[in-house]
């Protein structure tokens, strides 16, 4: 039996604290429904009883004093926690996935990248206060960046991209309109194996960084996130070799959104270091 990994810094550890965050918010909402029950009638359900008989009875201070008060005590905890799991979504410091974790590698004078620098063509706006949720992604590829972004805009290579778990990979992709000559404006419709779809527009494109905006999802993702920007930086190393970095930051429509991207931010950041692995792969076959 392998030994479970409570690292937050790793994805097993973050998925067990997000498990740990919806039991919680789960409390607060039992807690909610208590405290509504209380304002509205005066009693409070309370549960009791052993292991193996235990139950839940509605109670009120006049006919159970001791039970309403163990139930008092039941709806306070549950509150606490509830309070506790909306502070941890919602206001902790950053976005719990900012993990920019860079290869061992020596970078040409200047360009390394810098972990908290986000390009400005990524200060896209959000239709809320939510801060958006980031990870990033980074590969060695032993190919220049010219040919990488030819790659990229092949979209018989697309299907390559494999999902994770639930999440979807793609089934197909296919231009809107006439591709710009330097990419800029270009609109891809994507279709992926589940039968979702969204179209992906290329913002910008300086021969090092690609930033492209990921839109018009369909639902329910079109109901959680309003886009996503996806930016490629491309580090020419010495060798000849080409450091990969792949960042993005999915913004939400809503608080419940953002809850719901943790879980989407998890799998898709394994699904994108796959395909960069598979691109890594592929590049020492040219």
């Amino acid at each position: 039996m392998s030994k479970i990994d409570w690292d937050p810094d790793t994805t097993q550890g973050k998925i067990i604290m997000t498990l740990f965050h919806w039991l919680f918010l789960g409390l607060g909402l039992m807690g909610l429904y208590n405290l509504g029950t209380l304002l509205l009638t005066g009693s409070l359900w309370v549960h009791s009883g052993n292991r193996s008989q235990a139950n839940w009875a509605l109670l009120n201070a006049t006919d159970a004093p001791m039970g309403f008060l163990w139930g008092l005590l039941q709806m306070f905890i549950c509150l606490m926690l509830g309070g506790l799991a909306v502070f941890l979504f919602f206001n902790q410091k950053g976005t719990g996935f900012e993990d920019m974790v860079y290869l061992d590698v020596n970078y040409p004078p200047g360009q390394a990248p810098q972990e908290n620098a986000l390009p400005s063509a990524l200060a896209s706006p959000s239709p809320t206060r939510l801060k958006p949720l980031a990870f990033s992604c980074q590969a060695t590829l032993a190919t220049a960046p010219a040919a990488i972004v030819s790659d990229i805009f092949n979209l018989s290579l697309w299907p390559s991209f494999q999902g994770y778990g639930p999440l979807p990979g793609i089934a197909g992709a296919e231009f809107e309109g006439r591709p710009t000559p330097d990419w800029v404006g270009t609109r891809i419709r994507v279709t992926n194996t589940d039968g979702s779809s969204h179209i992906e527009e290329v913002k910008s494109w300086d021969g090092r960084q690609l930033v492209m905006e990921l839109g018009s999802f369909s639902p329910p993702l079109e109901r959680l996130a309003s886009h996503f920007v996806e930016t490629w930086q491309f580090v020419p190393l010495p060798s000849g070799h080409t450091l990969v970095k792949r960042q993005f930051l999915l913004y939400p429509r809503s608080w419940l959104g953002r809850l719901w991207l943790k879980g989407i931010a998890l799998m898709l950041k394994q699904a994108v270091q796959r395909h960069l692995v598979q691109m890594e792969a592929d590049s020492k076959k040219k």
